[in-house]
């Protein structure tokens, strides 16, 4: 990544900077539960439901980190990034300083219009990657309220005997104005 930021035009430098980011960013999101804080959420079931349940969470963090990491490289792909960055890293690399300064002294027009456009693709890159941060966030919230709604359900489960659960899913069905196929 040093080597991608070390000078503009190395290649797939900007674009590798770009998806290295973002799965680092991705990845951050998604692994910041560690095992002990999600035992300290699911504390009162047994030991071995525990790591069967967290050994699923894993899984689903996994498939959903690919999930990401996918999406984000066919919304690369579909927008043609690596082709504009890598238009711009040679846009910069081609503009040092010797030949930014002649060229302003030949006409400020190309060379300024050159750095707004670079300027702008910078900053739809960055409001871009905010959007799919935000996402990501977003995802990873809907996750931890199904995981707290799953929490509360296997506690309901173990503290109700079988007759009672059946009887209290019975009696939401009939407050929820079930008919009789869909019981």
């Amino acid at each position: 990544m040093a080597e991608a930021n070390a000078g503009a035009g190395a290649g797939a430098g900007s674009y590798a900077t770009l998806i290295e980011s973002f799965k680092v960013a991705a990845h951050s999101l998604l692994t910041s539960c560690s095992e002990e804080e999600f035992k300290t959420h699911f504390s009162d079931c047994k030991p071995e439901d525990l790591k069967k349940l967290y050994k699923l969470f894993l899984k689903v963090m996994a498939a959903v980190h690919r999930t990401a990491e996918a999406e984000f490289e066919i919304i690369c792909k579909e927008s043609k990034v690596m082709e504009e960055l890598n238009y711009t890293d040679k846009l910069l690399q081609d503009l040092d300083a010797e030949n930014l300064e002649k060229s302003l002294l030949k006409s400020k027009n190309p060379v300024l219009a050159i750095k707004k456009d670079a300027i702008e693709l910078k900053s739809c890159e960055v409001n871009n990657l905010k959007l799919l941060l935000q996402q990501e966030e977003e995802m990873r919230a809907k996750t931890l309220e199904r995981l707290e709604v799953l929490q509360k359900e296997a506690k309901m489960l173990k503290e109700a005997n079988p007759f009672d659960s059946v009887a209290s899913k019975l009696r939401r069905l009939i407050q929820r104005g079930a008919t009789a196929g869909e019981v």
